[in-house]
């Protein structure tokens, strides 16, 4: 692993001498008494619900909820708080709870708001999660002119802080997230829709997509990586440098990549070859490479979690080694391999939009890498993305509603314009990027056995944990170099998919307090008339089966 030993404890966002007093607070964990500040205060039983989950598993629950509890010092989050914006803190709520971290608002007397956020233990590799994160937030934002939120304090390192924990403390961004919104779209807003929110998303995500970098990996601040990456340069030499670019180019470097698939469960103790890579070749190589030493460590004994149906290790060895041999003759062209810049989880709920659909910002850039571009600016993301399949997508325009459309009753038109809205969305991006980005219409016209192996990192890293199908699925597609592999039937998967929408429950059983009996209750009734033998495997909502956070 290419990185300091020292994890970094700063905050480093602004040039106010503030923030150059924060970072030596944290460093040295020394900081002003707070005496003279008022702060909220909370009593032990309140500080257990300030660092408790307030959701909710169907099974595997006390492994799930462990794996989500994070502790911290209330008092030190609300003096360095107090500090960086010069007021008391009235305010400190839980404001929102993801898959990998838990979100607090900080209110003041002088009307400033803040996030103060602390990463679950699940969110993956200590420092080099937070550290990459804050990095990266800041290029998008100094460099690229993304919205993002500014970072005002931050430390990656547990030891070093008096906060005990590591976090983020950020500004708040204007406006509500685009899931929440973008209902109240028409046919009639199309334009407005298009012009002040996907215009400005699309111009951001081609200026990320033209950026070539030198390698593939995470981005962090310079002396956050070990000195033999220092000397590398940020950038491909095909750059030419503008001011913002030449600053970026002494400020930042790539390290190890901070995805948490790289680092999941037993594997985070291995030491693996996790970047950064100079071509795609390498970068896929090191993935597969890093799932067969897995697989033949004595970690791989651990059967837990995984989902069903099971394979030998030589089973999974066996397909391992034959990607080996099939990965440099599936790799694309080199102009679709540059190394690129992304968000790593483009949904509505991290995009954030103002009262006439203005892109306020882009949230939660937890675990970005740097990959080749037909990773990231070929697929359409799924804050956009129509897959119901109830209404048409037009190669041409914009869609319409059904020509019976007056006929049907309230319910229907309702249905109608609900799926109308999805597939407008999902046109204007396609429109806008092929006029912001045509190298990803050029990507769509090669061959699809070579678009079906774009996702292999991900899907050889999983494959012990997530069972063997999916990766089959891949060579099916080039069934003429391996004829005796056929597609496999994914029954269960489909069946999966089918019980979590029936009964309403999110990834691993998730769900909210206040509807876990009533989902618990459901469960149990749709268990008790599952057939293995017709859906493809064992009922999944049992403590010791498959989670996908788990394992």
């Amino acid at each position: 692993m290419y990185m300091s030993n020292m994890p970094r404890t700063s905050a480093l966002l602004s040039s106010r001498p503030l923030h150059v007093w924060s970072r030596f607070i944290l460093a040295n964990k020394h900081f002003p008494t707070c005496q003279s500040r008022k702060m909220v205060t909370f009593t032990q039983a309140e500080k257990q619900q300030l660092f408790t989950s307030d959701r909710r598993f169907l099974y595997n629950e006390k492994q799930q909820l462990e794996g989500r509890r994070i502790e911290f010092d209330p008092e030190a989050v609300q003096c360095i708080a107090s500090s960086v914006v010069n007021g008391d803190c009235n305010v400190f709520t839980k404001f929102a709870e993801d898959a990998f971290n838990k979100l607090y608002r900080l209110g003041f007397d002088n009307g400033r708001e803040l996030i103060f956020r602390v990463p679950f233990p699940i969110a993956g590799p200590s420092h080099l999660v937070t550290a990459s994160e804050v990095a990266t937030m800041e290029f998008m934002r100094e460099t690229l002119g993304a919205p993002v939120p500014r970072v005002l304090a931050w430390s990656s390192n547990i030891k070093a802080n008096p906060v005990g924990s590591e976090f983020i403390l950020m500004e708040k961004v204007p406006g509500e997230s685009f899931a929440l919104q973008w209902t109240t779209i028409c046919r009639e807003k199309a334009d407005q829709f298009s012009i002040n929110l996907m215009d400005r998303f699309c111009e951001l995500q081609a200026r990320c997509a033209d950026l070539a970098f030198s390698q593939i990996g995470s981005l962090y601040f310079k002396e956050d990586v070990d000195e033999e990456l220092q000397d590398r340069p940020l950038f491909a030499d095909s750059v030419i440098m503008d001011g913002r670019l030449l600053k970026a180019s002494h400020k930042y470097r790539i390290g190890p990549v901070a995805s948490r698939l790289w680092w999941r469960g037993e594997s985070a103790r291995m030491k693996l070859d996790r970047g950064p890579w100079p071509d795609v070749s390498m970068y896929f190589r090191a993935a597969i490479l890093s799932a067969i030493a897995f697989l033949k460590s004595p970690y791989s004994a651990d059967v837990a979690f995984r989902r069903p149906p099971f394979h030998s290790v030589d089973e999974h060895l066996k397909l391992l080694e034959d990607c080996l041999q099939i990965v440099p003759y599936l790799i694309p062209p080199a102009e679709f391999c540059t190394p690129t810049i992304w968000h790593p989880d483009v949904t509505d709920q991290n995009i954030m939009t103002g009262p006439n659909f203005e892109f306020t910002g882009f949230i939660d850039w937890q675990h970005s890498i740097i990959a080749p571009y037909f990773q990231q600016h070929t697929s359409i993301p799924d804050a956009f993305i129509y897959t119901d399949g109830v209404l048409p997508i037009p190669t041409q325009g914009f869609p319409s509603l059904p020509s019976n459309f007056e006929e049907q009753d309230a319910k229907t038109q309702a249905l109608y314009r609900y799926h109308m809205r999805r597939v407008t969305r999902h046109r204007a991006y396609e429109l806008i990027m092929s006029i912001n980005n045509p190298k990803r219409m050029q990507y769509s016209a090669l061959h699809g056995i070579i678009r079906s192996w774009a996702p292999l990192p991900d899907v050889v890293l999983r494959t012990w944990s997530d069972g063997i199908a999916t990766l089959r699925g891949l060579f099916a597609a080039t069934s003429q170099y391996w004829p005796d592999i056929k597609n496999p039937k994914h029954i269960y998967l489909d069946n999966l998919g089918t019980l979590r929408r029936r009964i309403g429950c999110g990834g691993d059983g998730r769900v909210l307090s206040n509807s876990y009996e009533d989902v618990k209750r459901l469960s149990a009734e749709e268990e008790k008339s599952w057939m293995e033998n017709e859906k493809g495997g064992p009922f999944p909502y049992r403590d010791g089966m498959w989670s996908y956070y788990l394992n």
